[in-house]
Protein backbone atom coordinates (compact mmCIF):
# COMPACT_ATOMS: atom_id res chain seq x y z
CA UNK A 1 0.00 0.00 0.00
CA UNK A 2 1.37 3.51 -1.02
CA UNK A 3 2.08 5.79 1.96
CA UNK A 4 2.46 9.54 2.61
CA UNK A 5 3.74 11.09 5.84
CA UNK A 6 4.53 14.78 6.62
CA UNK A 7 7.77 15.48 8.32
CA UNK A 8 8.07 19.02 9.76
CA UNK A 9 10.93 21.55 9.30
CA UNK A 10 11.18 21.86 13.22
CA UNK A 11 11.79 25.61 13.20
CA UNK A 12 9.22 26.51 10.77
CA UNK A 13 6.50 28.51 12.37
CA UNK A 14 4.21 26.77 10.97
CA UNK A 15 4.30 22.74 11.55
CA UNK A 16 1.77 19.67 11.29
CA UNK A 17 3.41 17.06 14.26
CA UNK A 18 2.99 17.75 17.79
CA UNK A 19 5.85 18.99 20.42
CA UNK A 20 5.90 19.54 23.49
CA UNK A 21 7.18 22.75 25.37
CA UNK A 22 7.79 23.13 29.12
CA UNK A 23 5.65 25.95 29.30
CA UNK A 24 2.07 24.24 27.71
CA UNK A 25 1.54 22.62 31.24
CA UNK A 26 -2.16 22.79 32.81
CA UNK A 27 -0.48 23.67 35.70
CA UNK A 28 0.27 27.42 34.67
CA UNK A 29 -1.22 30.55 33.36
CA UNK A 30 -2.06 29.50 29.83
CA UNK A 31 -3.33 32.60 27.98
CA UNK A 32 -4.39 31.60 23.90
CA UNK A 33 -1.69 33.16 21.06
CA UNK A 34 -2.53 32.67 17.59
CA UNK A 35 0.16 34.05 15.12
CA UNK A 36 -0.73 37.37 13.22
CA UNK A 37 -1.75 37.27 9.51
CA UNK A 38 -2.62 40.56 7.49
CA UNK A 39 -2.55 39.41 4.31
CA UNK A 40 -1.87 36.83 1.71
CA UNK A 41 1.75 37.98 1.44
CA UNK A 42 2.31 37.35 5.11
CA UNK A 43 3.30 33.58 4.74
CA UNK A 44 5.76 30.69 2.97
CA UNK A 45 6.73 27.93 4.80
CA UNK A 46 8.33 24.40 3.99
CA UNK A 47 8.17 20.81 5.19
CA UNK A 48 8.77 17.60 3.59
CA UNK A 49 6.97 14.76 2.55
CA UNK A 50 7.41 10.90 2.46
CA UNK A 51 6.24 8.61 0.31
CA UNK A 52 6.79 5.65 -1.94
CA UNK A 53 4.29 7.19 -4.68
CA UNK A 54 5.61 7.65 -7.56
CA UNK A 55 6.28 10.81 -9.57
CA UNK A 56 4.96 12.34 -6.51
CA UNK A 57 6.36 15.39 -7.49
CA UNK A 58 3.47 16.07 -9.82
CA UNK A 59 0.87 16.10 -7.11
CA UNK A 60 -1.41 19.02 -5.98
CA UNK A 61 -1.85 19.52 -2.23
CA UNK A 62 -5.20 20.68 -1.48
CA UNK A 63 -4.88 23.43 1.09
CA UNK A 64 -7.92 24.25 3.47
CA UNK A 65 -8.57 27.09 6.64
CA UNK A 66 -9.83 25.18 9.50
CA UNK A 67 -12.15 27.70 11.53
CA UNK A 68 -14.93 26.42 14.07
CA UNK A 69 -13.91 23.03 12.71
CA UNK A 70 -15.33 23.88 9.17
CA UNK A 71 -12.99 23.60 6.12
CA UNK A 72 -12.87 26.26 3.78
CA UNK A 73 -10.51 25.45 0.42
CA UNK A 74 -8.00 28.33 -0.21
CA UNK A 75 -8.37 29.25 -3.68
CA UNK A 76 -4.86 30.71 -5.55
CA UNK A 77 -2.11 29.07 -3.50
CA UNK A 78 1.03 28.26 -5.01
CA UNK A 79 3.65 25.55 -4.01
CA UNK A 80 6.70 23.66 -5.40
CA UNK A 81 7.41 19.65 -4.55
CA UNK A 82 10.86 18.96 -5.58
CA UNK A 83 12.33 15.54 -4.93
CA UNK A 84 15.33 15.85 -2.34
CA UNK A 85 16.69 12.50 -1.52
CA UNK A 86 14.90 8.87 -2.14
CA UNK A 87 11.23 9.28 -1.35
CA UNK A 88 11.48 12.30 0.16
CA UNK A 89 10.72 14.82 -1.69
CA UNK A 90 10.76 19.25 -0.59
CA UNK A 91 7.38 20.93 -0.20
CA UNK A 92 7.27 24.91 -0.24
CA UNK A 93 3.67 26.81 0.23
CA UNK A 94 2.64 29.93 -0.64
CA UNK A 95 -0.52 31.73 -0.98
CA UNK A 96 -2.57 33.95 -3.56
CA UNK A 97 -5.24 36.96 -2.49
CA UNK A 98 -7.89 33.63 -1.44
CA UNK A 99 -5.97 32.76 1.65
CA UNK A 100 -8.62 35.04 3.91
CA UNK A 101 -11.29 34.65 2.10
CA UNK A 102 -13.78 33.12 4.67
CA UNK A 103 -11.29 34.55 7.33
CA UNK A 104 -13.25 38.07 8.90
CA UNK A 105 -10.46 40.30 11.14
CA UNK A 106 -10.05 38.47 14.32
CA UNK A 107 -10.90 35.32 13.59
CA UNK A 108 -8.46 32.73 13.95
CA UNK A 109 -8.50 29.46 12.25
CA UNK A 110 -5.66 26.40 11.21
CA UNK A 111 -3.96 25.71 8.15
CA UNK A 112 -4.83 22.44 6.37
CA UNK A 113 -2.38 20.21 3.92
CA UNK A 114 -4.27 17.31 2.38
CA UNK A 115 -2.87 15.44 -0.81
CA UNK A 116 -4.81 12.64 -2.64
CA UNK A 117 -2.85 10.21 -4.65
CA UNK A 118 -3.42 7.07 -6.19
CA UNK A 119 -6.51 6.00 -3.67
CA UNK A 120 -4.23 7.49 -0.66
CA UNK A 121 -5.91 10.44 1.20
CA UNK A 122 -3.68 12.23 3.65
CA UNK A 123 -4.12 15.75 5.52
CA UNK A 124 -2.81 17.39 8.26
CA UNK A 125 -3.47 20.24 10.40
CA UNK A 126 -1.23 23.00 11.80
CA UNK A 127 -0.80 23.25 15.33
CA UNK A 128 -0.61 27.00 14.74
CA UNK A 129 -3.42 29.05 14.72
CA UNK A 130 -3.38 32.18 12.96
CA UNK A 131 -5.62 35.30 13.83
CA UNK A 132 -6.64 37.60 11.11
CA UNK A 133 -5.82 41.55 11.73
CA UNK A 134 -7.25 44.47 10.85
CA UNK A 135 -3.73 46.47 10.12
CA UNK A 136 0.05 46.02 10.46
CA UNK A 137 0.21 48.08 13.55
CA UNK A 138 2.88 46.70 16.05
CA UNK A 139 3.90 43.64 13.99
CA UNK A 140 6.25 42.86 11.28
CA UNK A 141 6.97 40.67 8.44
CA UNK A 142 10.06 38.38 8.99
CA UNK A 143 11.50 36.97 5.58
CA UNK A 144 14.63 35.04 6.37
CA UNK A 145 16.72 32.60 4.20
CA UNK A 146 20.45 31.63 3.94
CA UNK A 147 23.48 30.63 1.67
CA UNK A 148 23.04 27.03 2.39
CA UNK A 149 20.72 24.41 4.02
CA UNK A 150 20.60 25.39 7.77
CA UNK A 151 18.48 24.59 11.07
CA UNK A 152 16.53 21.89 9.40
CA UNK A 153 15.34 24.12 6.63
CA UNK A 154 16.43 23.41 2.44
CA UNK A 155 17.40 26.51 0.90
CA UNK A 156 18.98 25.59 -2.15
CA UNK A 157 19.89 29.26 -2.32
CA UNK A 158 16.57 30.40 -3.44
CA UNK A 159 13.89 29.25 -0.85
CA UNK A 160 12.74 32.26 2.23
CA UNK A 161 10.74 31.79 4.90
CA UNK A 162 7.95 34.34 5.63
CA UNK A 163 6.00 35.27 8.91
CA UNK A 164 4.42 38.08 10.39
CA UNK A 165 5.29 38.73 14.29
CA UNK A 166 4.28 40.68 16.70
CA UNK A 167 6.92 42.65 16.76
CA UNK A 168 8.22 46.55 16.50
CA UNK A 169 11.27 48.45 16.78
CA UNK A 170 12.02 51.68 17.98
CA UNK A 171 15.30 53.86 19.38
CA UNK A 172 17.50 54.22 16.46
CA UNK A 173 21.53 54.76 17.49
CA UNK A 174 23.60 55.82 15.39
CA UNK A 175 27.42 54.24 16.71
CA UNK A 176 30.30 56.09 15.33
CA UNK A 177 33.53 54.21 15.24
CA UNK A 178 36.42 56.52 14.47
CA UNK A 179 40.55 57.23 15.04
CA UNK A 180 41.80 60.70 15.39
CA UNK A 181 45.67 61.32 14.92
CA UNK A 182 46.70 64.00 17.07
CA UNK A 183 50.19 66.08 15.68
CA UNK A 184 52.86 67.34 17.64
CA UNK A 185 51.32 71.11 17.10
CA UNK A 186 47.97 70.12 18.31
CA UNK A 187 46.27 69.93 15.47
CA UNK A 188 43.85 67.23 14.55
CA UNK A 189 43.43 64.86 11.69
CA UNK A 190 40.59 62.54 11.29
CA UNK A 191 42.23 59.13 10.11
CA UNK A 192 38.75 57.26 9.51
CA UNK A 193 35.04 57.75 10.49
CA UNK A 194 32.61 54.10 10.07
CA UNK A 195 28.69 54.59 11.40
CA UNK A 196 26.19 51.79 11.75
CA UNK A 197 22.83 51.95 12.97
CA UNK A 198 21.60 50.01 15.85
CA UNK A 199 17.94 49.34 16.37
CA UNK A 200 15.89 47.96 19.83
CA UNK A 201 12.93 45.59 18.53
CA UNK A 202 10.70 44.51 20.75
CA UNK A 203 8.47 41.41 20.86
CA UNK A 204 4.96 41.39 22.01
CA UNK A 205 3.25 38.84 24.27
CA UNK A 206 4.35 35.35 22.41
CA UNK A 207 5.19 31.81 23.26
CA UNK A 208 7.64 29.78 23.89
CA UNK A 209 8.02 28.22 20.64
CA UNK A 210 7.88 31.57 19.09
CA UNK A 211 10.69 32.71 20.73
CA UNK A 212 12.94 29.85 20.21
CA UNK A 213 12.00 29.89 16.34
CA UNK A 214 12.84 33.73 16.42
CA UNK A 215 15.69 33.15 17.74
CA UNK A 216 16.46 30.60 14.82
CA UNK A 217 15.29 33.33 12.32
CA UNK A 218 17.58 35.84 13.90
CA UNK A 219 20.45 33.92 13.46
CA UNK A 220 20.22 32.98 8.96
CA UNK A 221 22.35 34.70 6.78
CA UNK A 222 19.53 36.91 5.56
CA UNK A 223 17.21 38.87 7.54
CA UNK A 224 14.50 41.40 6.95
CA UNK A 225 11.69 43.36 8.33
CA UNK A 226 8.76 44.72 6.32
CA UNK A 227 7.87 46.75 9.92
CA UNK A 228 4.23 48.20 10.12
CA UNK A 229 5.11 51.59 7.88
CA UNK A 230 6.35 49.93 5.45
CA UNK A 231 10.17 50.26 6.29
CA UNK A 232 12.65 47.49 5.01
CA UNK A 233 14.96 47.10 7.84
CA UNK A 234 17.64 44.05 6.40
CA UNK A 235 19.63 43.91 9.20
CA UNK A 236 21.76 41.30 11.45
CA UNK A 237 21.23 39.85 14.75
CA UNK A 238 24.79 40.19 16.91
CA UNK A 239 23.58 40.54 20.91
CA UNK A 240 21.64 38.76 23.07
CA UNK A 241 17.62 38.06 22.64
CA UNK A 242 16.57 39.19 26.16
CA UNK A 243 13.22 37.55 27.61
CA UNK A 244 11.25 39.30 29.96
CA UNK A 245 9.49 36.74 32.26
CA UNK A 246 6.32 37.70 34.36
CA UNK A 247 7.02 38.09 37.59
CA UNK A 248 4.19 35.67 38.62
CA UNK A 249 4.67 33.14 41.24
CA UNK A 250 2.93 30.78 38.58
CA UNK A 251 4.49 29.80 35.32
CA UNK A 252 2.98 31.45 31.98
CA UNK A 253 2.91 30.56 28.69
CA UNK A 254 3.08 33.76 27.14
CA UNK A 255 6.12 36.65 27.35
CA UNK A 256 7.89 39.35 26.30
CA UNK A 257 11.31 40.23 24.93
CA UNK A 258 13.40 42.51 23.61
CA UNK A 259 16.83 42.10 21.16
CA UNK A 260 19.05 44.36 19.58
CA UNK A 261 19.79 44.54 15.63
CA UNK A 262 22.28 46.38 13.24
CA UNK A 263 20.93 47.38 9.95
CA UNK A 264 23.21 46.61 6.99
CA UNK A 265 23.86 48.12 4.70
CA UNK A 266 24.32 51.15 6.39
CA UNK A 267 27.93 51.44 6.49
CA UNK A 268 29.02 54.68 5.75
CA UNK A 269 32.94 55.58 6.31
CA UNK A 270 35.20 58.49 6.03
CA UNK A 271 38.75 57.37 4.99
CA UNK A 272 41.42 59.48 4.73
CA UNK A 273 44.09 56.59 5.25
CA UNK A 274 44.22 55.91 1.78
Amino acid sequence: MPYITLTDARNSFITFNDELYISQRECAIVKPFCLPIFSHNDLSFQFKINSDIVDFETSVPILTAVKNGIDYLITGATYSISSIDANTYLVIIGFGSGLLDNVNIGECFNLKVSFDVEEVRFNATSNQCLQRIADTCFTSLVTYSNNEDAFDFIYNGVNSNIIRLPIYFKNPVIQNDQKVYVRSNGTRQKLYAKLAKKWLGLVDMATEEVHQKLVVALSHDFITFTTDNGYLLECTFEDEYNPDFPDVMQGINVWTANFNVMETPFDEVNNNCG
